[in-house]
């Protein structure tokens, strides 16, 4: 094979990468009813956890699409950019794994990326996370959670859409 054509395949591979996950990126947020810490119906003894992706200035790229959040090495969601959505939860102290494709440098290759990050889910209690990408340069993009108070986030809220909220867990801002 010539030189110009291992370069025409691999850029057809790359573009054929990119629109299938561009594809993907066009769906709504899910949630893992299966997941054995998730919990149907809000309770004083459930932790309830809201997970705001809020759009951003330009596209990025592989970026764009959806962030899989994993809870003790389990999927528990994908998050799409521009939705927020709620999860109940057996409190407990949790690892949340927050994983997603990138381009990485030198040879601005696609490869998946991931970062951990523990919190401790106490009963009873709400917590807003806003899901933010975090530009690591030549090393990617990642995601990180932001913990914000219900002000900040039913403002974030406002912007998005709600991806399977009940009626009775939609954020939205007092007007």
């Amino acid at each position: 094979m010539t030189p110009a054509f291992k370069f025409r395949a691999r850029l057809w591979t790359i573009f054929g990468a990119t629109v299938a996950m561009g594809l993907v990126g066009c769906t709504s947020s899910t949630i893992s009813t299966k997941h054995p810490l998730y919990q149907r119906d809000a309770t004083s003894t459930t932790a309830t956890v809201y997970f705001l992706r809020p759009e951003i200035e330009r596209r990025m790229g592989f970026p764009d699409n959806q962030v899989a959040i994993d809870l003790n090495q389990e999927q528990l969601l994908t998050l799409a950019r521009g939705e927020y959505t709620v999860v109940r939860l057996v409190p407990r102290e949790a690892v949340l794994t927050f994983r997603s494709l990138t381009e990485a440098g030198p040879v601005w290759a696609i490869k998946a990326i991931e970062r951990q990050y523990t919190f401790n889910f106490k009963p009873g209690e709400t917590y807003y996370l806003v899901v933010k990408p975090v530009d690591g340069e030549f090393r990617g993009v990642f995601f990180k959670p932001e913990s914000v108070d219900a002000y900040v986030a039913k403002r974030a809220a406002d912007s998005l859409h709600a991806a399977g909220v009940p009626a009775d867990a939609k954020l939205s801002a007092e007007k």
